[in-house]
């Protein structure tokens, strides 16, 4: 998305057919750049890592077997949250499996660093995979969408880790990430209950 840092040259320097450097040709919003590079992507699963985040070296070993199942469209886990001063489990209870729209409507707790998507999944609904209208949420209004069609399984322990800090979008917007969240629920209200 047009970065202005060193990723080209940190990309370009693995000797690895396998890893493929794009640069859009205009910067654009975060998740207008998403569905870019998930349109330009080849293989059969989709992960996402942020430039300040990062993985445990056993992530995508653990969570790809559990694909075996045809209904999975989304392996996820559970993940560390890094800041300056602290770092910690994001959540302390049993993620859910299965058919879990209505639990994440009531307590939302998919973290974008730790899912692999069965690429399919978002190819099914003709849709792109994340709705470009949102800044900050549209992580969140993605994965309500595939739930909806897809079961979730969960590795409980920690595979990613979160790096939390000022510069963060959703916390130097919060306004922002209210509104966009109201202007969902408003939008979306008729569509979902919650049990």
């Amino acid at each position: 998305n047009r970065s202005s840092d060193s990723s080209a040259i940190i990309v370009k320097s693995y000797q690895d057919h396998r890893i493929k450097y794009f640069i859009s040709d205009e910067h654009t919003t975060l998740f207008k750049a998403r569905n870019h590079a998930v349109d330009r992507s080849q293989g059969e699963f989709i992960a996402f890592l942020d430039v300040d985040d990062k993985w445990d070296s056993r992530k995508l070993e653990r969570q790809i077997p559990l694909f075996i199942n045809p209904r999975v469209g989304v392996v996820y886990s559970n993940y560390i949250i890094l800041s300056d001063k602290l770092s910690r489990i994001a959540h302390n209870y049993i993620l859910p499996e299965g058919m879990v729209t209505n639990v994440l409507l009531g307590n939302y707790c998919v973290g974008l660093v730790t899912i692999i998507v069965r690429k399919g999944a978002f190819n099914k609904s003709g849709k792109p995979l994340c709705n470009p209208q949102y800044h900050i949420i549209g992580d969140f209004d993605f994965i309500i969408r595939l739930s909806v069609e897809w079961e979730f399984l969960c590795i409980q322990q920690p595979l990613a880790f979160y790096r939390y800090h000022g510069n963060n979008e959703s916390s130097k917007k919060i306004k922002l990430h209210i509104l966009e969240l109201q202007n969902w629920i408003i939008k979306n209200k008729q569509n979902y209950t919650i049990d």
